[in-house]
């Protein structure tokens, strides 16, 4: 297949900074990541203050 045999080419200019590569690769996921979990922990703290004991649930989760 083409895009493997050119992933192949720009793989072995990129071989001689492979630590920089991977370090760069790592901090992409990272920051995916963190882009993804923060959406889910405002909902969870929208969620438990709505609920019907909300308040005491919603002190307990922020401390």
């Amino acid at each position: 297949m083409k895009i493997f045999e050119d992933s192949r080419i720009i793989w072995q200019y990129l071989s001689k900074y492979k630590a920089k590569v991977y370090f760069i690769a790592l901090i992409a996921l990272l920051g995916s990541f963190i882009a993804a979990v923060i959406p889910y922990i405002y909902g969870r703290l929208v969620d438990i203050a709505v609920s019907e004991s909300g308040t005491f649930q919603l002190i307990g989760s922020i401390l």
